[in-house]
C-alpha cells in the first residue's frame, strides 16, 4: 500500500515515472502492468469542471488555437473531455502521453504541439509544478490554475502567473 500523498507529490508526471519512484525494483514488465491496470480501473465520470472553465475555454477559443498536452492516453483525453460536455473538437491538437515517446516534463510534447499548430507555443496553461517545469524546457509561459496542488509548493516553481480559475485567463493574456 502506497501513501496518498507520495501519489499526489508526484501529479502530473508520467505514470512510468511515478510507479518508478515508488518501487524502484520492479521490472519493466511489472510497471507497464501496473499501468495497464491503473488505466482499466480509472473512472474520470465523476470529474467535474472547475467553475470558469467552460467561460474560459470560449474566450480563449476566440483569440487562440487551443490545445492540449497531457501525460494521459488520448483515449482517456477524449473521454474525460466528452463526459465533461467538451467537444474534442474544440481544441486544434491533442498530444497525450502515447503520442511522444517522453511525457512531460520533457519538452517533446509541446515540440509536437508545435509541429502540428505550424506555430509557437504562447502559454501553456496547466495545474501542478511538472507543468511549469514543461513550460520551462520548451521556452514558454507557465500559467498555472488552483486547485491540484498548494499555492506554496507551485510558488516554489516559480510560474509566470497563478489564477483561480480559468475565467481569470483573460485578465493576463
Amino acid at each position: 500500500r502506497v501513501a496518498a500523498r507520495k501519489i499526489k507529490a508526484r501529479l502530473g508526471t508520467v505514470a512510468e515515472d511515478i510507479v518508478r519512484k515508488i518501487y524502484p525494483r520492479l521490472s519493466k514488465r511489472k510497471v507497464k502492468r501496473i499501468i495497464s491496470d491503473k488505466e482499466k480501473l480509472e473512472d474520470y465520470s465523476n470529474v467535474k469542471l472547475k467553475k470558469g472553465t467552460k467561460k474560459g475555454l470560449i474566450y480563449l477559443k476566440s483569440k487562440y488555437d487551443l490545445a492540449i498536452v497531457s501525460n494521459e492516453n488520448h483515449q482517456t483525453i477524449v473521454t474525460t473531455l466528452n463526459n465533461l460536455g467538451i467537444n474534442p473538437r474544440l481544441f486544434k491538437a491533442i498530444v497525450a502521453y502515447d503520442d511522444v515517446k517522453k511525457g512531460k516534463p520533457n519538452p517533446e510534447p509541446l515540440k509536437k504541439l508545435e509541429h502540428a499548430l505550424k506555430q509557437k507555443i504562447i502559454a501553456l496553461i496547466g495545474d501542478t509544478e511538472t507543468d511549469i517545469e514543461t513550460a520551462r524546457a520548451y521556452g514558454t509561459k507557465a500559467i498555472i490554475v488552483m486547485g491540484t496542488v498548494s499555492h506554496e509548493r507551485l510558488m516554489k516553481s516559480k510560474p509566470d502567473a497563478i489564477i483561480k480559475d480559468l475565467s481569470e485567463i483573460s485578465e493576463l493574456i
